[in-house]
């Protein structure tokens, strides 16, 4: 379980000049310069800040409840199974008995 943090840049008039192959390219980076597509990215693809409306100017913030994050860690078990005490521990029940 995690959280993504995505920053984009702003599209510039310069990269619509040097990327505009044909027309269809250049409307897209027109639009693409209206957009403010920043967001903040959860856990299951939830969306708890982003993105901007067009001119809206500002700084993403969320939420976390850390506590989620933990019990996810140790369910999905990304570290490996020396991480999870109920699996691992019965390879050393002889050394501490």
């Amino acid at each position: 379980m995690c959280y993504a943090i995505n920053s984009v840049a702003i599209v510039g008039d310069d990269v619509v000049e040097k990327h505009s192959v044909n027309d269809a390219t250049r409307d897209f980076l027109r639009k693409a310069q209206q957009k403010r597509r920043a967001t903040i990215v959860g856990p299951g693809s939830a969306i708890p800040a982003g993105s901007f409306e067009h001119g809206q100017l500002g700084l993403l913030y969320a939420e976390v409840n850390t506590d989620s994050l933990i019990k996810g860690n140790h369910a999905l078990d990304y570290a490996g199974h020396y991480n999870r005490h109920e699996l691992f521990a019965h390879h050393f029940k002889r050394s501490f008995d």
